[in-house]
C-alpha cells in the first residue's frame, strides 16, 4: 500500500513539475501571462461597475481557475459563461471547480489568440501587456458593436477607456466597442 502511494505521489509531482515547466516556457517564449488570479476585492468592484444583460455571453480570457466567471455566475446565473485557458493545471482546476460547484461554466482549453469570441457581450482579461497588444487588433476587427472589454491592470494602448477605476495601486479599464 505504501509503495502504491509513493508511486502516485511521485507521478503527481512529475506531472506538476512538467506543467510548470510548460508554463515557464509559455511565459518566457510565448509572452503569455503568468497564472495569477484576480482577487475578490477587484472582482466585486468590477461586478458593481458592470453594465450587463442577465443573458449576456461573457468570456474570461486566460481564465486560470475562473474566479471572475464564478462571481458572474452568482450574480447573473442566466448568462453564458466561457473561460478560455491554455495552461493545463489552471484549466484542470477550473474544470474541477466548475463541476464541484455544479454551475454552467464552459471551460475550454485553447489558445485565446485563435479562439472565436465574436459572440461576446463582455470579455474580461487579467493578462499582461504583450497579451493585450496581441489581442487589440482582434478586438478591433472581430467584436460586435457594444461589446465590453474589461482589463485588470493592463490597458489597450490603441483605445481610450470608457471608464478607469483605481483599486489599491492598480487600475481596471472598461472599454466599449
Amino acid at each position: 500500500m505504501i509503495v502504491v502511494l509513493q508511486i502516485f505521489l511521485l507521478a503527481f509531482l512529475v506531472l506538476f513539475l512538467i506543467s510548470y515547466l510548460i508554463q515557464f516556457f509559455n511565459i518566457i517564449f510565448r509572452k503569455n501571462a503568468p497564472y495569477i488570479g484576480t482577487g475578490k476585492k477587484v472582482i466585486n468592484k468590477v461586478l458593481n461597475e458592470l453594465e450587463l444583460d442577465e443573458k449576456a455571453v461573457v468570456y474570461e480570457l486566460g481564465c486560470g481557475s475562473a474566479p471572475f466567471l464564478q462571481a458572474v455566475y452568482k450574480r447573473y446565473p442566466k448568462s453564458e459563461l466561457i473561460g478560455i485557458e491554455y495552461s493545463l493545471v489552471p484549466f484542470l482546476i477550473a474544470k474541477v471547480r466548475s463541476r464541484l460547484t455544479n454551475n454552467k461554466l464552459q471551460i475550454i482549453k485553447k489558445d485565446m489568440y485563435s479562439f472565436d469570441f465574436n459572440s461576446a457581450d463582455l470579455i474580461y482579461c487579467y493578462l499582461n501587456m504583450a497579451s493585450m497588444n496581441k489581442l487589440k487588433q482582434r478586438f478591433d476587427t472581430d467584436l460586435r458593436p457594444g461589446t465590453q472589454i474589461i482589463s485588470y491592470n493592463f490597458p489597450l494602448t490603441n483605445r481610450e477607456a470608457k471608464k478607469v477605476v483605481k483599486i489599491g495601486g492598480k487600475y481596471v479599464y472598461f472599454y466599449k466597442f
